[in-house]
C-alpha cells in the first residue's frame, strides 16, 4: 500500500498543481485528509468484519495518499528552510501517534470509541491545511517553474485561477 498509494497521492498531487498551482495541492491534501478521517469514523462503526477489512483497505489508501500529498506541500513552504519544515511536518507524525497511544491505553474508551475520537480529530485537523497560504509571487513563481519542467503551457491554467 505504501508504494502504491503514497505514489498516488503524489501524483494526484502533481495533477491538481497542473490546474490549481500550490492552491491546488493544498486542496488535494485536504480532500485526501478528510477521506482518511471518513473512513477511520466508518471503520470504528463496523460490526461486520468483510465491510471492516474493506473500509480498512480504503482508509489505507487514503492515510497514504495524504502522505504523498504533504510530501507535493512541503518542499513549497518554505524552501531556504526544507529541512526545519520537513522535520516539524515528521515530528508532527510522531506527536499524532503518542497521542493516540494514549488515547488507546485510557480505560474508559473501547477501541472502538478510540478510533472514533480518531477519525473525528483527524477530520477537525484537516482544517488546518485551509490555514496553509502562499504569497502570489510564489506562486507565480512555482506555476512559472511548473510550466519550464513540463515544457509547455499547461500551467497556464493555474494562473487564470486567482
Amino acid at each position: 500500500m505504501n508504494i502504491f498509494a503514497r505514489t498516488l497521492g503524489g501524483v494526484f498531487s502533481d495533477l491538481f498543481a497542473k490546474q490549481g498551482g500550490l492552491k491546488g495541492r493544498v486542496r488535494w491534501l485536504f480532500i485526501a485528509l478528510i477521506c482518511e478521517g471518513i473512513a477511520l469514523v466508518a471503520f470504528s462503526q463496523m460490526h461486520v468484519l468483510s465491510l471492516a477489512i474493506g473500509i480498512m483497505l480504503v482508509f489505507s489508501l487514503f492515510v497514504q495518499m495524504a502522505e504523498g500529498a504533504t510530501y507535493g506541500v512541503v518542499p513549497f513552504i518554505n524552501k531556504k528552510a526544507l529541512g526545519a519544515v520537513a522535520g516539524i511536518v515528521g515530528a508532527g507524525g510522531n506527536v499524532g501517534a503518542v497521542g493516540a497511544a494514549f488515547l488507546f491505553r485510557s480505560e474508559s474508551l473501547s477501541y472502538q470509541q478510540g478510533l472514533f475520537y480518531l477519525g473525528l480529530t483527524v477530520l477537525v485537523l484537516a482544517s488546518c491545511v485551509l490555514l496553509v497560504r502562499f504569497s502570489d509571487a510564489t506562486e507565480a513563481e512555482e506555476v512559472k517553474a511548473y510550466r519550464d519542467a513540463v515544457g509547455d503551457d499547461v500551467g497556464a491554467g493555474a494562473l487564470s485561477l486567482r
